[in-house]
């Protein structure tokens, strides 16, 4: 089934999950690593593919948003404390990088994508985008990555629920779970 259902999410749906996932544990290892490091050999290995993977991850944050509006109405339901967690996902999977795309476009410098021009080199520097960019990037990015965290202990306790659980019954008056 490539198609969501009522039931359970279909193939395409957790394809952009699962690599967008394999993306993500990319990425925090190379964060990780030039936190601990910047002058290592390690980081000077892995750290030039960061903004190559990061760009994937944003341009697949794209077509996964797309891909959830057109299934929006067969998607499985989610609690109110789901929807809201999987918003925030998705919000810092698109303001992150372009966090970082205002930082490169300020910087003054070329922004290539494996051999595809996104950002032409300008003669000048925009110093405000640059430092909005070092200051809030890393910030979104670690916030980002506490979320995914959360996402996934809270789909660890769900286990064999299936997608239409309820973490508040009392709260929000549900007795579904």
């Amino acid at each position: 089934m490539l198609s969501d259902s009522k039931i359970k999410y279909g193939a395409i749906t957790r394809f952009f999950h699962w690599l967008m996932a394999a993306g993500f544990l990319w990425m925090l290892f190379t964060a990780i690593v030039h936190f601990i490091d910047r002058d290592s050999a390690l980081n000077k290995a892995i750290w030039p593919y960061h903004p190559l993977v990061g760009f994937s991850i944003f341009m697949l944050a794209i077509l996964r948003i797309v891909w959830a509006l057109i299934q929006a109405k067969q998607r499985p339901e989610n609690n109110l404390p789901t929807r809201l967690g999987h918003l925030a996902l998705y919000v810092f999977m698109l303001v992150t990088p372009i966090i970082a795309l205002l930082r490169q476009y300020g910087s003054g410098r070329v922004f290539n994508y494996f051999n595809w021009q996104v950002m032409q080199a300008s003669d000048h520097k925009i110093q405000a985008l640059v430092d909005f960019g070092n200051q809030w990037h890393s910030i979104c990015g670690w916030f980002l990555f506490l979320l995914i965290i959360g996402h996934t202990i809270m789909a660890f306790y769900h286990r064999g629920k299936g997608p239409q659980f309820n973490v508040f019954p009392r709260i929000i008056g549900s007795t579904k779970n």
